[in-house]
């Protein structure tokens, strides 16, 4: 199932370009203008296929980020960590953490369209091969918090060294 949308804007024509979005959100802008309706697009295995392979390599592609983002900061919080000012370590988390937990939703969001053709798909042909579930879905989401807060405790005790 699709949704297709339009902004009324001030006023309600026909010639207003309509949008097609694959999952269903009313309530984004629940303040604007907007007409839905639901469209029943059927999709063949192939294209469903397609849109499962480009989810879940949209999903891999923005993790090898998040990996960048966090081996990046474990870096610098072990090169330098200690020799920071306040502002700059300030900085720096606040940076750090807008582009982990963004990566971490967007790999999260990929996988999630990822598992709703992957539904549409078993629909059509039970025995389709796929491994991807909301099990390894939030897995590696749990994993990806508990790693993206580890590394600001790594740069904690870096910069609060016990010495005996």
């Amino acid at each position: 199932m699709f949704v297709a949308y339009r902004s009324l804007g001030g006023e309600i024509s026909d010639d207003v370009e309509w949008h097609i979005c694959p999952t269903f959100r009313r309530s984004v802008y629940p303040s604007l203008r907007i007409q839905w309706i639901t469209l029943e697009i059927d999709m063949t295995e192939y294209e469903l296929a397609d849109a499962i392979s480009s989810y879940s390599v949209q999903g891999a592609t923005v993790f090898a980020i998040w990996l960048t983002i966090i081996s990046a900061y474990a870096l610098a919080a072990y090169t330098v960590g200690k020799n920071l000012s306040r502002f700059q370590i300030t900085w720096l988390n606040t940076l750090y953490l807008y582009a982990a937990l963004l990566m971490i939703v967007g790999f999260y969001g990929s996988w999630g369209t990822q598992i709703y053709y992957i539904s549409e798909i078993k629909r059509l042909n039970a025995d389709s091969p796929q491994i991807m579930g909301r099990f390894l879905q939030v897995s590696v989401t749990v994993m990806a918090f508990v790693g993206t807060f580890a590394t600001l405790k790594f740069m904690w005790d870096i910069r609060h060294l016990k010495t005996k």
